[in-house]
């Protein structure tokens, strides 16, 4: 069952990406003229929505929730359903910056009755993806070169020099280094790979919400809910 869903996030993710990737070349050409970018950031979010909607709901009998259109407080029922973020760091796609991501959360029921969740994130312009099944662990894949490997978390031992990473633009604690990237989602990526040693998000929607917990919960690091 998680190879099955595996392969079906990649697949889902497959065409949106390639529509991101190619949006997101178009927009570094846009920003050159000092055009209004907004229009052109809804049409792509609209062509994910109908890609997705045929691929998981009409082909696969999923019912797609998308994330800024659900109430995070609403009781979803559903034994299959996809939650779907057509773009996290959507301020960084409109200026043509690297940092945005197509995340889905998927939630199916296996043939043996259990709940198995799996969760993928594609960073179009930094050709990386990140995904995580249920009790199978997280994995990072460099699409560029089609290289899978699986994440774990390192041993602790105390930092002089800690590295964080945040979806926010503030003045970091006293001591601690902060890159501060405006996307949730790289955050997350970030920390999965080693390359941070902490993380601090705020306001992330359902779909990307669903994926942390997942991922970091999958490489066993601890997830704390501050602020959110």
């Amino acid at each position: 069952m998680s190879l099955i869903l595996a392969r079906l996030l990649h697949k889902g993710a497959e065409k949106p990406s390639m529509l991101l990737r190619r949006d997101y070349l178009e927009l570094c050409l846009l920003q050159n003229g000092k055009s209004n970018t907004t229009k052109f950031v809804q049409g792509a979010i609209k062509k994910i929505k109908k890609d997705i909607i045929f691929f998981f709901n009409e082909q696969q009998q999923t019912k797609v929730i998308f994330s800024d259109e659900v109430d995070e407080q609403q009781n979803i029922t559903e034994d299959n359903v996809c939650f779907v973020t057509p773009i996290e760091g959507v301020t960084n796609f409109s200026r043509a910056l690297p940092f945005f991501a197509f995340v889905i959360f998927l939630q199916k029921i296996s043939p043996k009755g259990e709940n198995v969740q799996a969760c993928l994130i594609d960073f179009p312009a930094l050709n990386h993806t990140c995904y995580a099944v249920s009790r199978e662990g997280t994995w990072i894949k460099d699409t560029a070169h089609d290289c899978f490997t699986r994440v774990y978390c390192p041993q602790f031992t105390k930092i002089d020099t800690p590295i964080s990473c945040t979806n926010e633009y503030k003045m970091p604690p006293k001591g601690i280094t902060e890159l501060n990237v405006g996307s949730a989602t790289y955050c997350i990526w970030a920390l999965i790979s080693n390359k941070v040693d902490m993380i601090h998000t705020k306001n992330m929607d359902l779909a990307t919400k669903k994926s942390a917990q997942l991922l970091i919960q999958e490489y066993k690091k601890q997830y704390t809910r501050e602020n959110d």
